[in-house]
């Protein structure tokens, strides 16, 4: 069985579309629905053998909940908060499980999501003290820079993309990296890719991740 999380409504919307097509049968859990339709799922999910995919929000299926009758971890899209993913893939990775987990990411290659997954990488790591010496002031420098990320640094990311039309909206930058909100637009005549209201992209193939 495999768990399903996304950040986006309309990416979960659109696996919901999707995957009775290609012969999935599915649950959903997700921040607008009461605490009794998400029991249901949950037991439909831990319960029914053909029930083999969970779609979860991020926010409302990362915590709380144990997923043990799944060992399969897909995440759509790079997460700001590194601790917020490694929670969602400890419903699953937990004491319990009595087999090996599979964690697979999905970022779009030579895209904004793949510069920001790196910076993420980057600043995780630091942020758990790899190689970080308190005495060494070089180190510090570093870490404090990787801690906060002006304007120029999130433009600097969003780079030259040459294949995507997009419009980027970083809201939890103030929160996480001590500056205000951001709206990059990117734009150029490719419609390979389009952004959804709310977040997320559609896009005709992302079935085939988790195909």
């Amino acid at each position: 069985k495999s768990l399903v999380f996304s950040q986006f409504s309309a990416t979960l919307n659109y696996l919901k579309a999707e995957l009775p097509n290609y012969g999935f049968q599915f649950r959903s859990l997700s921040g607008d629905m009461s605490m009794n339709q998400r029991a249901k799922a949950l037991k439909d999910f831990q319960n029914d053998p053909p029930t083999t995919i969970f779609l979860l929000s991020m926010r409302a299926g990362a915590v709380g909940i144990n997923l043990t009758q799944a060992n399969r971890i897909f995440l759509m899209e790079p997460s700001f908060n590194p601790a917020l993913e490694a929670q969602a893939i400890g419903r699953c990775h937990r004491l319990g499980q009595k087999r090996p987990v599979e964690t697979i990411r999905l970022i779009v290659k030579d895209s904004f999501e793949e510069r920001m997954a790196n910076f993420i990488e980057k600043k995780y790591g630091l942020s758990s003290g790899e190689n970080v010496e308190d005495s060494n002031e070089e180190n510090k420098d570093k870490k404090k820079s990787m801690d906060r990320m002006d304007n120029s640094k999130v433009r600097d990311l969003a780079g030259n993309l040459q294949t995507d039309k997009c419009t980027l909206v970083l809201e939890e930058f103030d929160a996480l990296f001590g500056v205000e909100d951001i709206v990059l637009s990117v734009e150029n005549s490719s419609d390979a890719t389009k952004p959804e209201a709310g977040g997320g992209v559609k896009a005709d193939k992302i079935i085939s991740g988790i195909v």
